[in-house]
């Protein structure tokens, strides 16, 4: 508990809201769980840190401590379960932590119990059998409910959360070179800073949560960042 509780003061107390103990008390959740969403909680902002570039689209991870709510009290549509990754998990087990949009829409057009998905590309799932943290898609794809595991624990996500913003950070400390004006020196300074950065924050995401890690979601979206950090 103390190293997350220096999760949620490494990224500022102020950005975190946590869950009402007494509205997550009846959800199927590990007793741990409970209380890191009692306690820690889920960080709400900066938008920047919440934001991931993915390879074909940009989305803004919209957590709703306020609004835990079991799977099945959402709007999902039924169908067979398609996974990405990850052991098949019990859907009924599944409650949401909130919703992944696309980044360019605004997200404060949901509310906590009902969310227009034509707004919305995912669900936040946290499994309380596995500890698991999936994204999932509430409309059918292919005739499908498509998901796949993020991390392997809501502590890893958090961890994983951290990794991002502290990159994105770092990012902005990279030295900067006119796009007008070719400098191949300046480039050769740019790119060794660059990828030291991101072997630093490819590290830091293993350490996060390294039974989740390698092949996982995190390390593919590293690799896209390095695309963009190089672009």
């Amino acid at each position: 508990m103390d190293s997350l509780s220096e999760i949620r003061q490494q990224w500022g107390d102020s950005d975190f809201q946590s869950a009402d103990r007494a509205q997550i008390e009846p959800l199927p959740l590990a007793a741990a769980d409970k209380t890191l969403l009692a306690t820690i909680g889920l960080p709400v902002s900066p938008r920047a840190a919440l934001t991931l570039y993915l390879r074909f689209e940009n989305v803004f991870i919209h957590h709703q401590p306020h609004g835990v709510r079991l799977l099945k009290d959402t709007d999902m549509e039924k169908g067979p379960l398609h996974l990405s990754t990850g052991s098949r998990p019990n859907l009924h087990s599944f409650v949401v932590l909130g919703i992944v949009i696309d980044a360019d829409k605004d997200e404060q057009q949901d509310s906590a119990a009902h969310t227009p998905y034509e707004a919305s590309r995912r669900l936040l799932c946290l499994d309380g059998v596995s500890g698991h943290i999936w994204w999932l898609h509430p409309e059918l794809c292919q005739g499908e409910i498509w998901c796949h595991t993020v991390n392997s624990s809501f502590g890893a996500y958090l961890a994983s959360l951290l990794a991002y913003k502290s990159f994105r950070e770092r990012w902005k400390d990279l030295p900067a070179s006119d796009p007008m004006e070719y400098d191949a020196q300046a480039m050769a300074a740019y790119d060794a800073q660059a990828d030291a950065l991101h072997q630093e924050f490819l590290a830091n995401l293993e350490a996060a949560d390294p039974a989740g890690f390698k092949g996982g979601f995190w390390e593919e979206h590293a690799w896209n960042e390095h695309i963009l950090l190089h672009s």
